[in-house]
C-alpha cells in the first residue's frame, strides 16, 4: 500500500511478523489492531515505520564505469610517462618489461648495430664451436637477433663482450629481467631458454663483482679465513633452464605427449589437440641436449645436481641433428653428448664412491672397467678429436682401490689404471695448450670445470704412494709436473691480454681469478708435498688424508669472492 501524498510505501505487516517473514492478518473484531499471529502468540504487535522496505540504492552503472575510465586514463597517462623517461635514457629497448630501477642496466649500454654484429661474429666463431647448443645463422643481422630473439641476444653481447664493466651491467640487468619474466610472470619460450644456456655456459668468465680491494687483515695464516662458498646462482640458472624445458615439453618426445590422456595446460590455452602437436625442430632439440650436457657436467665436476638421465628421446635428438647436420658444429654436439652420456654411466656405476670409499678391485669391476673401454675407443674412432674427460671418470677409480683387495686374473690392474689415468691427464693437458692463448679469457665453464678436475687428478696421482703395487711417484713427476702446468697457463694467460680490445675499460675478472687460482692450487700442492715428506721421515703413524681438498668442489679454485693468496684456502687438518 502506498501514502497518495508522498508516495511512500506503507508496510501491511507488523513489526513481529515482518521479523519473522510470515504472513501478518489483521484480528477481525479484535482490539488495538493485534494480527491474529501475536494475538495467538501473546506477542506484541506494532506496526512498521513507512518507507522501511526501500532499498539501499547502488551506485549507478554509469558512475561506476566513468569511474574505472578515469582510472584507466591515470594508468596509461603514467605508462607514456615512464616510457619517455626510458627513451631519453636509452634510443632502444632489448626486451619488453618495464625499465629496472639500478641506475646501470643493460639498456643504458645497448650496442650499435655496427658494434652488436661484431659480438655477433665473436660469438659465432670463437665460441660457438665450443659450445654449439645455440647456433646462430651466419647471415642474420644483429637488429634482426634482437627483435626475433632479445634475451638470447642481450646475452650473447654480454658474453662476447671483454669489457668488466660492460659484464656488471649487463648480468644486473638479466637477473632482473630473469625475475621479472620468469620468476614472476611465469613466460616461457625458446628465447628465454637458449638464453640461459649462453648465461650458464660462460657462467665463470662473466664478471659479475667489483674487484676486491685486499688489506692487510686479510692476510691471515694458512687456514684461518673459514671457506666460504659462493652464491648457488648457476644451480638457480640450471634449475631455470630445465623448467622451461618443462613447461615448452621439449623435454620428452612428441609421441610420447600424444599418448597421454589428457591435454596438456599449454595445449588447452591454444585449443590444442595432442594429435596437432608439432614436431620438435632441430633448433628445439639442441636446447633440450645443451641443458642435458651442462647439468653432466656440473654434476661430473662440480657437484651433484639433478640430471636427467640418458633416454630414447636423448637419443632420438642426436640422431636427428646427425641426419640433418644443418650446421657444422652438429656433429661435435653429438660426439660431446654421448661422451657425457658415457661419463654419466661410468660415474654411476664405477667411480661414483671412489673419493670416499675404498674400492675393492675383483673381477666385475675389471670386466666394466674393460667394456667402458671398449666403448671410449669406439666414441674416439667415430670423431677424431681426443676428448679425454670420460676416461679420467673411468680411471680415477684407481685413486680409491684398496691394494689389499686385487687378486689373481684380473682383466685389469691397478698398475694400469693408474697409468691410463696419467696418460688421460696428459692428453687433457696437451688439448688444453693447444687452444689458442686469445680464447683463455671466453672459454665455457664445462672446459674451466674439466681443468680444475684434471688439476687436482694431477695432484693426487703425484701424491699417491702405491709403492705396493708398483707405481712411481717420480714417474708421475718426469711426466708432468704440477708447477710447470700451472705455469703453463699462467704464461697463455698473460698472451691472452695483449689480444684484449683496445677500448676494454677494464680487463674481465677471469684474468685476475685465473692467476689468484693457480697460485692457490701450486701452494696447495707443496704444503701436501712438505707434509707427506713429513710424515714418511717421522715414526709410523696412520696414513694421511689429503681427500678432503680433492673433493672441494671447482667452485673452491674458481670462486667470485675476495681470494687473493694461499691465506684464504680453507681449514685444512694440522697435519704439519
Amino acid at each position: 500500500m502506498e501514502d497518495s501524498t508522498s508516495g511512500t510505501r506503507i508496510p501491511k505487516a507488523c513489526l513481529t511478523c515482518a521479523k519473522a517473514k510470515v504472513r501478518c492478518e489483521p484480528e477481525v473484531g479484535g482490539v488495538d489492531g493485534i494480527c491474529k499471529r501475536c494475538h495467538r502468540l501473546n506477542k506484541p504487535c506494532g506496526f512498521q515505520t513507512p518507507g522501511a522496505h526501500r532499498r539501499k540504492t547502488a551506485p549507478s552503472l554509469q558512475s561506476s564505469e566513468v569511474s574505472a575510465l578515469e582510472a584507466k586514463l591515470d594508468r596509461m597517462v603514467a605508462l607514456l610517462a615512464a616510457s619517455d623517461r626510458s627513451k631519453d635514457l636509452s634510443n632502444a629497448s632489448l626486451s619488453p618489461g618495464p625499465a629496472p630501477s639500478a641506475p646501470c642496466s643493460e639498456d643504458m649500454h645497448v650496442p650499435s648495430e655496427q658494434e652488436g654484429q661484431r659480438f655477433i661474429s665473436i660469438f659465432i666463431n670463437k665460441m660457438l664451436p665450443l659450445f654449439p647448443f645455440v647456433p646462430i645463422p651466419s647471415q642474420m643481422t644483429a637488429d634482426q637477433l634482437r627483435r626475433e630473439k632479445p634475451f638470447l641476444y642481450r646475452n650473447i653481447v654480454m658474453v662476447a663482450s671483454q669489457d668488466a664493466q660492460r659484464h656488471r651491467q649487463s648480468a644486473q640487468s638479466i637477473m632482473q629481467h630473469v625475475a621479472e619474466h620468469i620468476v614472476l610472470r611465469g613466460e616461457h619460450n625458446i628465447d628465454l631458454l637458449q638464453g640461459l644456456l649462453v648465461h650458464i655456459a660462460w657462467y665463470i668468465t662473466i664478471s659479475r663483482l667489483p674487484r676486491p680491494s685486499l688489506d692487510a687483515s686479510s692476510e691471515n695464516d694458512f687456514g684461518a679465513k673459514p671457506f666460504r662458498k659462493i652464491s648457488s646462482q648457476l644451480d638457480v640458472l640450471l634449475h631455470l633452464a630445465t623448467a622451461q624445458l618443462s613447461s615448452l615439453n621439449l623435454n620428452q618426445s612428441v609421441a610420447s605427449l600424444r599418448n597421454l590422456n589428457r591435454p596438456l595446460s599449454y595445449m588447452k590455452a591454444v585449443d590444442l589437440h595432442p594429435n596437432q602437436i608439432p614436431e620438435r625442430t632441430l633448433e628445439e632439440r639442441r636446447a633440450y641436449l645443451g641443458c642435458y650436457y651442462v647439468s653432466v657436467i656440473l654434476s661430473l665436476c662440480v657437484r651433484e645436481v639433478d640430471t636427467p638421465r640418458f633416454s630414447r628421446y636423448t637419443d632420438e635428438c642426436c640422431e636427428a641433428l646427425q641426419e640433418a647436420l644443418e650446421y657444422p658444429t652438429d656433429a661435435f654436439l653429438v660426439h660431446l653428448v654421448k661422451i657425457m652420456r658415457l661419463g654419466q654411466k661410468i660415474h654411476y656405476t664405477v667411480s661414483a664412491n671412489e673419493m670416499t670409499y675404498p674400492v675393492t678391485l675383483d673381477p666385475f669391476l675389471g670386466m666394466t672397467i674393460k667394456s667402458y673401454q671398449a666403448e671410449l675407443q669406439e666414441l674416439r674412432s667415430a670423431y677424431a678429436p681426443d676428448h679425454p674427460g670420460s676416461e679420467m671418470i673411468l680411471y680415477r677409480v684407481a685413486l680409491g682401490i684398496n691394494p689389499a683387495s686385487a687378486c689373481a686374473d684380473l682383466p685389469v690392474t691397478q698398475l694400469d689404471l693408474l697409468f691410463n689415468l696419467l696418460e688421460a691427464n696428459k692428453t687433457f693437458f696437451l688439448n688444453f695448450y693447444s687452444i689458442p692463448s686469445s680464447l683463455l679469457p671466453i672459454l665455457p665453464f664445462t672446459v674451466y670445470c674439466q681443468f680444475g678436475v684434471s688439476m687436482m687428478t694431477l695432484s693426487r696421482l703425484i701424491l699417491y704412494e702405491g709403492e705396493r703395487v708398483g707405481w712411481d711417484p717420480d714417474y708421475t713427476r718426469r711426466t708432468v709436473d704440477f708447477d710447470s702446468t700451472a705455469d703453463v697457463i699462467l704464461q697463455k694467460l698473460d698472451e691472452a691480454r695483449a689480444f684484449l680490445s683496445s677500448d676494454v675499460a677494464e680487463r674481465p675478472e677471469i684474468f685476475h681469478r685465473l692467476v689468484t687460482r693457480m697460485q692457490v692450487m701450486k701452494d696447495l700442492h707443496r704444503k701436501r708435498l712438505e707434509a707427506q715428506a713429513k710424515a714418511n721421515l717421522e715414526a709410523p703413524q696412520e696414513p694421511l688424508d689429503f681427500s678432503f681438498i680433492f673433493n672441494l668442489p671447482t667452485d673452491a679454485f674458481f670462486p667470485y669472492g675476495d681470494y687473493a693468496t694461499a691465506s684464504a684456502l680453507p681449514e685444512a687438518p694440522n697435519y704439519y
